[in-house]
């Protein structure tokens, strides 16, 4: 019987009984029960939700228009292409807020809008509008403003533009202000007023919907239409891996269609940037859009234009591929640049700060970097972090914090102090005159130790696994439950081991294991000089040998390499 036909859980099946409950989502959706036990346990009881997890689809999104304002900006975006009134798509130099451009770039250019699209300069102009910006736009001839992933906080740039007698349109998720800006629409499901069932979309997954809404209007896409939703998913995909939002809900079918379609892209900057990062690689995850295509996009906003990111997308073959390649480029310069900054964090030993929210600042850091240092420190430091560069006497930075930690929230305690700030609860940006730097590291320092939820960054829902129970339909589960990311974490998995052979030590940092019965099983970084840093703890190098028992947690990854086509990753030390 087709998962989403099946017949709602009995009451005894629901009645409370973890064992019951999980033979009931084995029988009712075939799952393993490792799998079924994992979904228990992170809170899927219903079973038409837990269905339409394991099996996302289209069908499954939401009416657009159920979205406040959105009646308003089709009826103001109908008008405009009927007039041929010049659109802007004003948007953010991030991944979530170029591929929101694309996307909506894409549907306005199909509808025969006369359409251009802006991104403010990261380094000449900050985040967001700017009077500036909306002073060159309506010198220019625009006439209708549409942002997004930006814009939710830009009081006076909206007011600035109705004097000037452009309409706007504002698409963004971040938390708005106490005040809404006066546009003729402001789409935003996190408004207080909003009833929209999902709130957690991202900058690219609200553009997804504002296309949706206009692309079935005109009947383009009605009944599944000619490609359009998957075209369209595949670029918004990227924003929502990238940006970090839980891949629950419609971002998890966004997610999911758009990595399912990837191999059938014919967009040559897609298929390009694919061939760079990801040559040979038959199923992308979404692991590798987070750490293979994402960076090499973001590349583009950090150090250059992002415009470069949207020019990939949106231009022919030859273009594209020499666009791909000079992205490549920026990004192993952004990586130099990143080691730069934490070789001089480390050098000053940051682990020893006691405040709750830990301040690093440094002379001439660069910028465009920031967030990227900012979450590796998060990792490192296990507590939320802001990392900032000074230049000509004014700090700009970026901040990182766990999940159940309301970092904006912070900020806002000590609004004074910033020329600029916004963002997420996890993802901050701001700015700040840097002789005020110590006034905000004292700020931080007296947060009290206790204050919100205590962020955890381990995954925290191990399940006691055999390596002898793990078989190809348990691997075919966990094919399931991707994409996995923020929200929906790739399972980790705990068992006793017995070493079948001697270690080996590759590139004096990480160790490859062969373990009974014959799983091979990587640990990176986890050689320091004479010891290995599993999950147990730390233990003599020279300590592993074979017949010897390991507790380990672990992963499982695909590896067309290895035997049976997958390895183990194991954690390090807790």
């Amino acid at each position: 019987m087709p998962l989403l036909e099946s017949a709602p859980l009995s009451a005894t099946e629901l009645a409370g009984d973890p064992a019951r409950e999980t033979a009931a989502l084995v029988r009712r959706h075939g799952l393993t029960p490792p799998i079924a036990r994992l979904l228990w346990q992170r809170g899927w009881r219903d079973d038409q939700a837990l269905a339409d997890f394991l099996n996302p689809q289209f069908s499954h999104l939401h009416a657009p228009t159920l979205l406040p304002d959105m009646d308003r900006a089709l009826a103001r975006i109908r008008a405009a292409i009927a007039a041929r009134e010049p659109i802007v798509i004003f948007g953010d130099y991030d991944v979530d807020g170029v591929t929101a451009v694309v996307v909506l770039h894409a549907a306005l250019r199909r509808l025969g809008a006369e359409i251009s699209y802006f991104i403010p300069d990261r380094f000449a102009s900050g985040y967001g509008p700017t009077l500036e910006a909306v002073r060159q736009l309506a010198s220019a001839g625009a006439r209708l403003i549409i942002t997004v992933d930006t814009g939710i906080r830009a009081l006076a740039e909206v007011a600035l533009a109705t004097e000037l007698g452009l309409d706007v349109i504002i698409t963004d998720h971040h938390l708005p202000g106490p005040a809404l800006p006066a546009a003729c629409a402001v789409i935003n499901p996190r408004r207080g007023d909003c009833d929209y069932p999902d709130k957690e979309l991202s900058g690219a997954g609200l553009a997804f919907k504002l296309a949706q809404a206009l692309l079935e209007e005109a009947g383009v896409i009605a009944g599944g239409g000619p490609g359009w939703p998957a075209a369209l998913a595949r670029i918004a995909m990227l924003g929502i891996v990238a940006d970090h939002v839980p891949l629950r809900g419609e971002n998890r079918v966004l997610a999911h269609q758009g990595l399912a379609g990837l191999s059938e892209t014919v967009n040559p900057g897609l298929r390009a940037l694919l061939e760079l990062a990801l040559p040979g690689v038959a199923r992308v995850r979404a692991g590798d859009v987070a750490f293979q295509l994402a960076p090499r996009l973001n590349s583009a906003g950090r150090l250059a234009s992002a415009t470069l990111a949207v020019e990939l997308f949106t231009s022919p073959a030859p273009r594209a591929q020499a666009v791909a390649r000079q992205l490549e480029q920026l990004n192993q310069q952004r990586r130099r640049l990143e080691m730069e900054i934490l070789a001089a964090i480390q050098a000053r030993r940051p682990a020893a700060t006691a405040a709750p929210v830990a301040l690093l600042w440094g002379e001439g850091w660069h910028r465009g970097v920031l967030g990227i240092v900012a979450a590796r420190m998060l990792r490192q430091l296990q507590k939320p972090v802001l990392v900032a560069g000074c230049h000509e006497g004014m700090a700009h930075g970026s901040g990182r914090a766990p999940q159940g930690f309301a970092l904006l929230e912070v900020l806002e305690g000590c609004g004074a102090l910033f020329s600029r700030f916004g963002g997420h609860a996890q993802a901050v940006g701001f700015t700040l005159p840097a002789a005020r730097l110590p006034e905000l590291e004292a700020y931080l320092a007296a947060l009290p130790a206790g204050e919100g939820p205590a962020p955890s960054l381990a995954p925290g829902d191990e399940l006691d696994l055999p390596l002898q129970e793990i078989s190809p339909a348990l691997l075919s589960d966990l094919t399931r439950l991707e994409p996995c990311g923020a929200g929906n974490p790739e399972p980790w998995f705990r068992a006793r081991a017995r070493l079948a052979q001697p270690p080996q030590v590759l590139k004096e940092r990480h160790l490859k294991l062969v373990l009974e019965p014959g799983c091979e099983a990587l640990a990176w970084h986890a050689v320091q000089g004479p010891s290995v840093h599993l999950a147990a703890g730390a233990l003599p190098l020279a300590a592993l040998q074979p017949g010897c028992e390991l507790e380990i947690i672990y992963r499982i990854e695909s590896n067309a390499r290895a035997r049976g086509g997958w390895q183990l990753i194991l954690r390090g030390e807790n």
